[in-house]
């Protein structure tokens, strides 16, 4: 008997089409694996890409400047409500020229939700009045980036630092004017106050004043109320911790001056540079109905001392018998004290020297 051996089974049909679709399935999914890997590693190069770019734009002052400049904030919040910016690159005129980056967009396979402006080391309440104002700022950009055709995962934020410029009104209200790139602890730089706190009064009318700022602080500001009944002053100072990018500096060789004055004279006194105020002693006299004053000067270090820059004077901050309610401009620090002692009133007006430090 003969055997027809022409085509196939329906077993041997069924056992091919099976494997057939295993290794479809088999030939999908290392597709889509090998897709899902790319896309994760596109999305890291991304990363790594928005990194630098955004550092290069932060690092030049004229991207930085026109990304930032006429942006407002309150000193109040800037710490913990953060604003939300956009990074531009700058024409040859410092204009805005070409919008880099911004919320709410992508870049390749990374969703930037959002680019944020604050400054976590400002830990004071709304910037005093004036120009020419400076402190160090925190971008961060947060976002998204795709790990899958149909997966995302937050990003780790992206955190450059910077040194901002800006104004402030009558009101508490900041005007971003420029930046520049934030100094390096290593190689000094600017210096700027933080952690600041007012001691509170440290004397009682007729009582003696010896205060000195706790631990590396120095003094930035003065208060004080007086009264017609003892023709005396209470003070209280305010005492801040001065850095750069989040090091403090050491407070190092403290003295104190002895009297700079005598009763009904006249007081002009300045540390000598690159000294700076750590402390006050003072002494009522109720026959003269006056007071003598002694100031602590102090060597501010990084890894030398610290340089003296840019000071200025105040006018006078106080009619007689009225109140003193003075702190120095933005991240300046006390160096000099004037006043001088009327016998009709048996008050004092009183003036203030404030400098910036370059650490080193």
């Amino acid at each position: 008997m003969k055997i027809n051996n022409k085509g196939f089974s329906l077993i041997s049909v069924m056992v091919a089409a099976g494997l057939l679709g295993g290794l479809s399935l088999g030939v999908m999914q290392l597709i889509k694996n090998m897709s899902n890997t790319q896309t994760f590693s596109q999305s890291s190069t991304d990363y790594i890409d928005l990194s630098q770019e955004v550092s290069l734009l932060v690092s030049s002052p004229e991207d930085c400047t026109a990304s930032f400049k006429g942006v407002s904030f309150k000193g109040s919040n800037i710490q913990g409500t953060p604003v939300d910016v956009e990074l531009w690159s700058a024409d040859q005129d410092g204009n805005r020229s070409r919008l880099r980056f911004s919320g709410n967009s992508d870049f390749g396979k990374l969703q930037i939700d959002a680019i944020r402006l604050s400054m976590p080391d400002y830990t004071g309440g709304d910037f005093p009045q004036g120009s020419g104002q400076s402190f160090n700022a925190l971008l961060e950009i947060v976002g998204k980036k795709q790990i899958t055709s149909n997966q995302d995962r937050d990003i780790k934020a992206i955190s450059k630092s910077f040194k901002l410029y800006f104004d402030t009104d009558s009101g508490g209200n900041s005007t971003i004017t420029g930046c520049t790139a934030a100094s390096s602890p290593s190689s000094g730089g600017d210096v700027v106050l933080d952690s600041c706190s007012w001691s509170g009064y440290v004397n009682n009318y007729d009582g003696p004043v010896n205060y000195t700022c706790p631990g590396d602080k120095v003094i930035s500001g003065v208060r004080s109320v007086h009264s017609n009944g003892t023709e005396d002053r209470r003070f209280e100072y305010k005492c801040c911790r001065a850095s750069v990018s989040g090091t403090a500096l050491v407070k190092k060789y403290c003295l104190f001056s002895g009297d700079v004055n005598n009763k009904d004279n006249l007081v002009n006194y300045t540390c000598s540079p690159p000294l700076v105020y750590g402390g006050v002693q003072s002494n009522h006299d109720s026959g003269t109905e006056d007071r003598s004053f002694s100031f602590q000067c102090c060597d501010m270090k990084l890894t030398e001392s610290a340089e003296i820059k840019d000071c200025e004077i105040s006018g006078y901050v106080n009619i007689f018998d009225g109140a003193v309610d003075y702190t120095c401009p933005i991240n300046k620090i006390l160096v000099g004290e004037m006043s001088y002692h009327d016998g009709g009133f048996e008050d004092r007006r009183f003036r203030y020297k404030c400098c910036s430090l370059l650490a080193r």
